[in-house]
């Protein structure tokens, strides 16, 4: 099931290209939408009634059934905590539902507990890795530094945003658990044996502030992205490694893009993508090694 028709422009965004704006005065085509309003806990939001609507568990990936923006979830029996409504078009997340079924905007919505219990449980984990990695010398301490800052920064939002509005909304607590996600992929290369399970099942990206719901192929490209721009924080790749690998990457993205058609990528054509990124993936492993071998001639810690 496709969930990414619209997000290459956003996904070339967050990977460092920029595309050609459009002329301020160019002339715009209009087309009138007809949309559902929903009001709840006096927030009112409308889904188009011309895109199509999933229901996913964000926490194992799972799909659990069609939304129909003009009857809501007709069969209750697929209502539990924390399911998101998702746009099929676009893979944006629009909003969660309540006990009967009816949508509620994640802003609106207070963050179920279980999730809220996994995340203080995940920063528990992760300060004992980086603690325990400090300790083997896997890990020196400008890097423990570097970890521990991104893991108060995260403490320090959730607790910033209980202040401000009582609770932990599901939209703050859905984003905070992508950010311990990502810390947790910072740890794997000092801690190689050990499986951090990922806080959210379903392939989610944080896309400049919006949670999008991505498949398998644009999931790897975020990834990817993210990787090398960690490897590069910590010294592993120099700048000019960098600019190359976000080229390669862009390319791959280019060729999705050409690949696509109605959103979709066929398998022949998955797989061929999948080989691109395949590669890319052990171009960048050369590269760090290639790094982490000169930092060892001159006596640098490396991992």
């Amino acid at each position: 099931m496709n969930y990414t028709k619209n997000l290459t422009a956003i996904l070339l965004f967050t990977s460092g290209v920029v595309s050609a704006s459009v002329p301020a005065f160019a002339d715009v085509e209009t087309t009138t939408v007809k949309t559902t309003s929903i009001t709840t806990n006096g927030q009112e939001f409308s889904l188009p009634t011309t895109s199509t609507y999933v229901l996913i568990d964000p926490i194992t990936g799972n799909v659990k059934g069609n939304f129909d923006p003009t009857r809501g979830l007709t069969d209750t029996r697929l209502v539990q905590s924390g399911l998101v409504i998702i746009n099929q078009d676009t893979g944006r997340v629009i909003a969660t539902v309540d006990s009967t079924g009816r949508p509620i905007q994640l802003t609106a919505a207070p963050a179920f507990d279980s999730l809220v219990i996994a995340m203080d449980t995940r920063r528990a984990d992760l300060e004992r890795m980086i603690a325990d990695a400090l300790n083997r010398g896997v890990m020196d301490a400008a890097e423990a530094g570097a970890l521990r800052t991104e893991l108060n920064r995260i403490q320090s939002a959730e607790l910033a945003a209980r202040q401000s509005g009582g609770i932990l909304t599901y939209s703050e607590a859905l984003s905070l658990a992508l950010d311990l996600n990502q810390l947790g992929d910072r740890l794997i290369p000092f801690m190689p044996t050990t499986v951090v399970t990922p806080l959210l099942g379903a392939r989610m990206i944080n896309a400049n502030g919006q949670l999008v719901l991505v498949d398998d192929i644009d999931y790897r490209r975020a990834q990817l992205s993210q990787r090398i721009n960690d490897e590069y924080t910590a010294g592993r790749l120099s700048a000019q490694q960098v600019a190359s690998l976000k080229d390669q990457l862009n390319a791959v993205a280019s060729l999705e893009t050409k690949y696509r058609k109605n959103g979709n990528l066929s398998s022949s054509k998955t797989e061929k993508i999948s080989v691109k990124l395949d590669s890319l993936k052990t171009k960048l492993d050369q590269d760090v090694a290639n790094i982490n071998d000169k930092r060892s001639r001159i006596g640098l810690k490396v991992n």
